[in-house]
């Protein structure tokens, strides 16, 4: 048996079958959980607690960090000689995991509301589940491991279907999609990559390595990825605008939720607007 927090760096030798054949991965706790664990932790206490916005706080943190905020709490008030209170929990929880301004997480909330939109109207597997934290919003959409044309272009759409709504609904996109390796448009520009020069998704069929930045792009292929980035966001812009009630509706709930399961979102979208028609496909230009 072994643990770790670092899964990419063990050696693959050790995982091979015959060793670690059963592997276990434990995400952090959702919204339920959190809750549950700081009722467990707090049972012995006799205060009258609203432990509903502490979740909310603390959504996106390990139980080891929510653990820690109770005791923090507690020591807290030794150190005041207090009985603890729900002061207590909030002074901690803001400070283990900063408040975000009202303004910010609507943006989350309308941003994550396009992804999911998006993914819905084009037919895209139905998300695991879907939240805003204090750290930023998370979707968990499944894939597989072969896709085709049809589908890779509906991923491609919905990656950028975050942007495109805080374009539409807030009339202006901030930075968030463009912020690290794993960001929406650099997801998006690998996917494009590996759709024309991988896969063998357009009209080329030889396939080149992997892109591991931009300075391994060629000027045509650079070329070739931005006009296949700024169709996919044309199309996404074009489903944010026709479907703008939809986008507000799946916002309102994660900002009311702040987490969203399978069930949850099953249910909310299935009581969207009917899809729009045609799914975008690689256009000419694009394939060149």
């Amino acid at each position: 048996m072994g643990a770790t927090n670092f899964p990419h760096l063990i050696d693959p030798a050790v995982i091979r079958p015959g060793r670690y054949d059963l592997h276990l991965r434990m995400d952090n706790p959702d919204r339920g959980a959190i809750l549950a664990i700081l009722q467990h932790a707090l049972h012995s206490e006799t205060g009258d607690f609203q432990l509903g916005p502490i979740a909310d706080q603390l959504l996106g943190l390990s139980a080891a960090q929510v653990t820690a905020m109770v005791r923090e709490a507690r020591g807290l008030a030794r150190r005041g000689n207090e009985e603890l209170s729900q002061s207590h929990l909030t002074t901690v929880s803001s400070r283990v995991n900063r408040q975000l301004d009202p303004a910010v997480l609507w943006r989350m909330a309308v941003h994550e509301a396009g992804h999911l939109l998006i993914a819905h109207e084009l037919g895209l597997p139905m998300p695991i589940k879907a939240s805003i934290t204090m750290a930023g919003g998370a979707i968990d959409i499944p894939t597989t491991p072969l896709d085709s044309l049809e589908g890779a272009s509906g991923r491609l759409v919905a990656l950028l279907g975050g942007r495109a709504a805080e374009q539409v609904v807030l009339g202006y996109a901030m930075n968030g999609s463009g912020l690290g390796a794993t960001s929406d448009l650099a997801l998006a520009t690998q996917l494009a990559f590996q759709m024309h020069f991988e896969w063998g998704l357009s009209t080329q069929l030889s396939s080149t390595c992997r892109i591991q930045d931009a300075g391994n792009l060629s000027a045509r292929q650079a070329e070739i990825i931005e006009a296949e980035l700024q169709s996919k966001q044309s199309v996404a812009v074009k489903i944010i605008e026709a479907q703008k009630g939809s986008v507000m509706k799946i916002a309102t709930a994660l900002m009311k939720e702040r987490e969203l399961n399978s069930m949850q979102l099953w249910k909310l979208l299935r009581s969207l607007e009917s899809p729009v028609d045609g799914l975008p496909v690689v256009t000419e230009d694009a394939s060149r």
